[in-house]
């Protein structure tokens, strides 16, 4: 199973992880989409939203819409995936703590490299990064995670470390106490 978790929006680029699909039959593997986070209620995305649907059904046996989920649920997801994938196609996209989340819960992330989506897996090596709208690359990488899965799991407590939100503050603190000197 492969994974998707935010909100259905244009920047996300959920139609290249759609067009994975006959590539990744061709090469033997039977994928089963499932996506989490919000669909209808996302505003200014009725269009795009309306896009997805249509090409959904064309796979309707391969993709699953979940909603939103809880927080206890959003675990559960991640546990039961094998991948995690972000194929985000604007620049503007921002760190993606789903990564985080994914990976405490042990699950490995294919996302795009751009300037804040790639940060994750640059730190923790608990994936694979591939250009923009690249969805050969990206089915690519997608087998080579599944064929391969033990290479990119790490321990939580190596995630913990890498993003402590106790750290995170310290260095914010010492930023701000050197922006007023």
């Amino acid at each position: 199973m492969i994974g998707f978790a935010g909100r259905v929006a244009a920047e996300k680029g959920i139609e290249y992880l759609f067009d994975c699909i006959p590539f990744l039959l061709e090469k033997g593997y039977f994928p089963k989409i499932v996506i989490a986070g919000p669909k209808e209620e996302v505003v200014g995305e009725a269009k795009y939203v309306a896009g997805i649907k249509r090409l959904s059904l064309r796979y309707k046996e391969k993709i699953v819409f979940l909603g939103n989920l809880s927080q206890s649920s959003m675990s559960a997801f991640y546990r039961q995936i094998d991948l995690l994938v972000l194929p985000s196609i604007n620049r503007t996209e921002s760190f993606g703590l789903v990564q985080v989340e994914a990976m405490l819960n042990g699950c490995p992330v294919v996302a795009t490299d751009l300037p804040g989506v790639r940060v994750p897996v640059k730190l923790t090596k608990m994936g694979l990064l591939v250009s923009p709208r690249n969805t050969n690359l990206l089915a690519q990488s997608v087998i080579k995670i599944l064929k391969n899965k033990k290479e990119f799991l790490r321990l939580p407590k190596e995630i913990k470390k890498i993003f402590s939100y106790q750290e995170t503050i310290n260095q914010y603190e010492r930023l701000f106490r050197y922006s007023k000197i």
